[in-house]
């Protein structure tokens, strides 16, 4: 096991070589067989996922403007762009191959990131709009279910590089609020608002620039790490689309 895992972790962004020496099945793993029956599944998934974007931006109480300003946000902008993109991809698998491998391995952590964070950190027992439940761990099982499931993706280790090229612009952008006074419109209605409106209070960049900067860096440094690591182990555990050494090319064997 301790091999292997080295072996991971010299494999490149996009290797087709799984640490097994056994060549990924790139055809068959991004546009897998039976393709009609895959392409309903995703258009579905497409679908509930439009409903409830457009659902979420009209039930958005406060200013509309401020909607994309959320970590929150921005994980279902790169959800819905993993799905889009990888709907296009079994259509036309050599197109976007790299482009959909590397939304799923940015989107599926960010998503476990926003999930976990709201039910342990967020939610107080109070009845949610379906929209929120979708955002907050509904959107994370589907892409689980798409990616793990129907795609079988091979994560790598190098790819939590795209999970950091989402966390740490969203961290830039949360400093910039701080810095304009854009204001956060979830605290209008707080007469006891202390946190200077902040997109977050616990990431004040003006109230506590230190607290703001420690957690930050445990953001890119602990918590990206531990959670791109549970998701590799997901995907090291779902059997692989491997092409066969032999004959046909085009065939391939599913090993664990």
């Amino acid at each position: 096991m301790l091999d292997r895992i080295k072996k991971e972790f010299k494999l490149s962004l996009f290797s087709e070589e799984d640490a097994n020496g056994k060549e990924i099945d790139l055809l068959e793993t991004f546009s897998p067989s039976p393709t009609g029956l895959v392409i309903g599944a995703k258009v579905m998934l497409l679908a509930v996922s439009t409903f409830n974007f457009v659902t979420s931006i009209l039930n958005y109480n406060d200013s509309k403007e401020m909607w994309p300003m959320f970590l929150t946000k921005w994980g279902f902008m790169l959800g819905y762009s993993y799905l889009l993109s990888s709907t296009v991809t079994v259509i036309a698998p050599l197109k976007l191959m790299k482009l959909t491998w590397g939304l799923f391995a940015a989107s599926i952590n960010i998503q476990m990131f926003i999930t976990i964070n709201f039910w342990v950190l967020v939610y107080d027992g109070s009845t949610e709009p379906f929209s929120s439940y979708y955002e907050h761990g509904i959107l994370f099982i589907l892409l689980a279910l798409d990616g793990f499931a129907i795609h079988r993706y091979p994560l790598r280790f190098k790819q939590i590089f795209f999970v950091w090229s989402v966390l740490i612009p969203f961290l830039i952008w949360s400093i910039i609020h701080s810095k304009l006074g854009i204001g956060n419109s979830l605290h209008n209605d707080r007469p006891d608002a202390t946190d200077d409106d902040a997109l977050y209070g616990t990431l004040n960049w003006n109230e506590r620039p230190k607290g703001a900067g420690i957690l930050a860096a445990l953001l890119i440094c602990v918590a990206v790490p531990v959670i791109f690591i549970v998701t590799w182990g997901l995907s090291a555990l779902v059997p692989r689309r491997y092409v066969k050494a032999s004959s046909n090319e085009d065939e391939f064997e599913e090993e664990a």
